[in-house]
């Protein structure tokens, strides 16, 4: 099993403010940010179960445990997804500014291995060989504790290194050994933020940075894997071969049955054959016919009527606008975007306009990043958090994430609390930097 040692990160990291010269504080806080995350909120780095994927949150409850000492890993693949985007975007950033790529480079190594090792080893779970077909799991942390407890001791007391905080380890790998295989499996918002994170690979590394080893499936190109996880993952919920009927655009197990929560991808059919061709360059290839038709009349409804559409499910609405930021297909559309990511309080998702202006180059630059600037600045120096009113990081680093849940900034009650990884200020810092 190889291993990135943590003195290389905190190596990197003394060299890499030159990076954000011109923001040093914003710059500082970031690094802090990548060596918690790495810290506090990973068990290990390198090959093995529950490997290069970032918890949650910690020093949180759960309900089967009593007080606020549990670490988790909760919509894993989300967080999965925004740690490739964040150094996707870093790699890309270092290279603008001639600098050493390398730490950043084998640490996506490791993330994009830990998503095809989900793919591969996914389907036993349910029953299945295993195979590298494009379904997945959320998460593997904690494989291995139930059989070997001494693997957990060790996990526990390396999470433990900068407080001892953490008693506890919950996960979807370890709810599923107990029975709960609801929110284990793939789902379609787990798609969404994944291919999100493949065409920030595709976008920030050129075709020619190579990886020192082999990915999964053999591949050596960073771009070239993510464009192959892509295929994989979108050939899984629909074969071009088959008609575009609804129930041909599934989010399915193995075993060829819907997954338990986010099945239906039909209505999301048009743009992810548009995000297809933006990622991996192919155009579609299967039949045309009266579903397709009427999926795209689906598409320009939801896109013409998106407030009366999503005001009662707005989560679709955030799904909406993350996959046209994708699809590079409304070029010159930043006004309507940015109008309908505020259209909501207290859903307003900053982040849709960065990640349109930075993967729409022709698209005019966020007229205004002072706000975004503004908003950095008040995150706090030891990372988000929230405890209720009693301990915060303010209001708007309250929220487990601002990427798409601004709607939890809630500084009395908190949805989950606890400490959160801070993937949203790092994905939002990278996106502002490229988006100028």
């Amino acid at each position: 099993m190889r291993f990135i040692p943590l003195f290389c990160l905190l190596l990197v990291s003394l060299f890499s403010y030159a990076q954000y010269d011109l923001f040093p504080e914003l710059s500082e806080k970031y690094w802090s940010y990548r060596n918690r995350l790495t810290e506090q909120f990973m068990i290990c780095q390198g090959e093995g179960p529950g490997c290069s994927l970032p918890a949650s949150m910690r020093n949180t409850y759960d309900h089967q445990y009593k007080g606020n000492t549990t670490i988790k890993w909760g919509d894993g693949t989300i967080d999965l997804a925004h740690y490739i985007a964040v150094l996707a975007t870093e790699s890309k950033l270092l290279e603008k500014n001639s600098q050493d790529q390398r730490k950043t480079l084998n640490e996506l190594y490791y993330a994009l291995e830990a998503f095809n090792r989900l793919d591969y080893y996914g389907d036993t779970c349910f029953g299945s060989p295993s195979a590298l077909n494009g379904f997945f799991i959320r998460s593997d942390a904690g494989a291995g504790f139930v059989a070997e407890p001494q693997k957990r001791m060790d996990a526990i007391q390396k999470l433990n290194k900068p407080a001892s905080e953490v008693t506890n380890i919950t996960s979807e790998f370890l709810n599923y050994t107990q029975g709960n295989t609801r929110l284990f499996a793939m789902s379609k918002d787990q798609v969404f933020h994944l291919l999100m994170a493949m065409k920030l690979v595709v976008f920030s590394i050129p075709d020619s940075v190579k990886s020192d080893h082999p990915f999964f499936d053999t591949e050596t190109g960073f771009a070239d894997e993510a464009r192959n996880i892509t295929n994989r993952i979108l050939n899984w919920i629909h074969t071009e071969s088959k008609s575009n009927f609804p129930s041909n655009w599934r989010v399915r197990l193995p075993s060829g049955k819907k997954v338990k929560t986010g099945n239906n991808a039909w209505t999301y059919a048009i743009p992810l054959n548009y995000i297809r061709q933006a990622i991996t360059g192919e155009a579609y290839k299967g039949k045309k016919g009266v579903s397709y038709f009427a999926a795209k009349l689906i598409y320009q409804l939801s896109w013409s009527g998106f407030r009366p559409i999503f005001f009662f499910n707005r989560s679709e609405g955030f799904k909406t606008l993350l996959l046209e930021s994708l699809t590079g297909k409304r070029k010159n559309r930043l006004e309507r975007i940015i109008r309908l990511s505020y259209a909501f309080p207290p859903y307003e998702w900053i982040f849709i306009p960065l990640l349109y202006t930075t993967l729409n180059p022709t698209a005019n630059s966020v007229s205004d990043h002072t706000n975004y600037f503004e908003i950095l600045k008040l995150a706090p120096k030891e990372g988000p958090y929230n405890f209720g009113t009693r301990a915060n990081g303010g209001f708007w680093w309250s929220s487990t994430t601002l990427i798409n849940h601004p709607q939890r900034r809630k500084q009395d009650l908190p949805h989950f609390p606890g400490r959160y990884n801070g993937l949203d200020y790092m994905l939002i810092y990278n996106l502002l930097l490229l988006s100028k």
